[in-house]
């Protein structure tokens, strides 16, 4: 934060400040850090984040001023920006120990909004108080499902069973095959 004040020459107005949704109060969005627009012409205040890349993700990042950043905080600056209402936020990466650079998201249209928002709501209703789990969406959410079961026996219903011995069966057949073309 101190060097892309400094750098920048922002005017700091806020630091931590946490805000809520004005249409879902359980929708809350805490900014790293606001600044006051005065050269972009918003008149407002902007929304600041801030991230540490790692050497081995700086792929995923585009050019500055750019709004090519990873999905998730992508998504996570859309959220925040629908929170406080705001049209625009700042993401400041920095590579490495000194290399700074920032990336300009404005606020995505109405619709888009709209749909985050009832997205959120769904998943607090049909999941957070109904105290449901969401089914797993990836590899990663299976691994750490799975992680929590070590040591339990499971009990595999007749679709996964089916599922493993049709596996089973093509990596036989992938393996004659790759004797055969030795």
């Amino acid at each position: 934060r101190s060097m892309a004040v400094e750098d920048y020459g922002l005017t700091l107005c806020g630091t931590g400040n946490r805000y809520a949704d004005p249409e879902h109060e359980f929708m809350r969005a805490e900014i790293d850090f606001e600044t006051i627009d005065e050269a972009g012409g918003l008149g407002g205040i902007v929304n600041n984040e801030c991230k540490s890349v790692s050497p081995f993700l700086a792929d995923q990042w585009g050019e500055e001023d750019s709004q090519e950043i990873p999905a998730d905080y992508f998504a996570q600056v859309q959220f925040a920006l629908m929170v406080t209402g705001r049209p625009l936020a700042y993401v400041w990466a920095l590579f490495g120990a000194d290399k700074l650079v920032r990336y300009t998201i404005p606020r995505e249209p109405d619709d888009v909004i709209d749909g985050i928002r009832a997205r959120a709501a769904h998943f607090w209703n049909a999941h957070v108080l109904a105290r449901v789990p969401p089914a797993p969406v990836t590899i990663d959410d299976v691994e750490f499902l799975m992680s929590r079961l070590q040591g339990r026996e499971v009990v595999a219903t007749p679709d996964v069973e089916d599922a493993l011995q049709r596996y089973r069966n093509a990596k036989a057949v992938a393996k004659g095959a790759e004797d055969e073309i030795e």
